[in-house]
């Protein structure tokens, strides 16, 4: 985040995460992340009002120059569970957030109604209400105005490499499969509104973790400071069972006691565009 307390004014008090530490990144964080430059960046943690175990992270961290939100390929959006997806609009906009897309039923689903903004940190927020439950998917309908990320969003240069990749590591299936208009893709590459883009999910049983996105030939890679971490949403944790055989990671797993850990170990490889995923069991 290039300006953590802008950033965290507007997840605390306009999206109403609940802050529940502050401090500085460790030198273990940023052995881990692979970016020790980063020690001793300034950082908070934060959660849903309804005390949900799902936690967001903002770092400060300066943006290279040549950073462009949503071209780059990489994490690029989380989607969040809202109660109201209208009223979270005009909170959003009278905040001075971008709207990529006001409050509309998604191509995919009538049950999905969804308003999507652009973050201080260039990062794509999705936030979605459920209108009805999902024959085939557990969607976490919100039980208050902003409650927890549920899925995670990753454009990639090759979306099958990326699918097998994550199915792989973390013992997922390959949920849908879409090939249609994705308006919000098509505006940051300047191509006509009707273009199509592919996109599929991956879950664990009912539950759907990832989003992966194919972007088009113009995408690129993230650009990074030097031993920092990548601009806008550097990684992305999930918690696991057990630690996953075919994980290559950037330093030993270790250990750690601190919040949101508590006791388990943790390792982080970084995938298939550069993306770092933290690992927790």
């Amino acid at each position: 985040m290039p300006d953590l307390q802008q950033a965290m004014a507007f997840y605390g008090n306009i999206l109403g995460q609940v802050l529940v530490s502050e401090g500085l990144v460790g030198e273990l964080e940023a052995l881990a992340w692979d970016a020790p430059a980063m020690r001793g960046a300034a950082c908070c943690l934060l959660r849903p009002p309804r005390n949900a175990p799902v936690f967001l992270r903002l770092v400060q961290a300066t943006h290279p120059a040549d950073y462009e939100p949503g071209r780059h390929f990489g994490w690029n959006a989380l989607e969040f569970s809202v109660a109201d997806a209208d009223t979270l609009h005009e909170l959003v906009a009278d905040h001075g957030l971008k709207i990529l897309s006001p409050p509309e039923c998604l191509e995919i689903s009538n049950d999905l109604y969804a308003l999507q903004a652009k973050g201080f940190a260039g990062e794509w927020l999705r936030f979605i209400q459920i209108l009805r439950p999902s024959t085939v998917s557990d969607l976490p309908v919100a039980r208050c105005k902003v409650d927890r990320v549920f899925i995670a969003v990753l454009a990639n240069h090759n979306q099958i490499e990326s699918i097998r990749y994550y199915n792989r590591l973390l013992d997922l299936e390959t949920g849908g499969n879409w090939n249609c208009a994705y308006q919000i893709i098509s505006e940051a590459f300047v191509l006509p509104s009707e273009t199509f883009h592919r996109f599929s999910t991956c879950r664990s049983g009912r539950n759907v973790l990832l989003e992966v996105d194919q972007y088009p030939r113009q995408g690129r890679a993230k650009p990074r400071a030097p031993a920092s971490l990548n601009p806008s949403i550097a990684l992305v944790s999930v918690l696991v069972s057990r630690p996953p055989e075919a994980a290559l990671w950037l330093s030993l797993p270790r250990v750690r006691t601190e919040m949101p850990y508590c006791g388990r170990t943790v390792e982080v490889p970084r995938g298939p565009d550069g993306e770092l995923l933290e690992i927790v069991w």
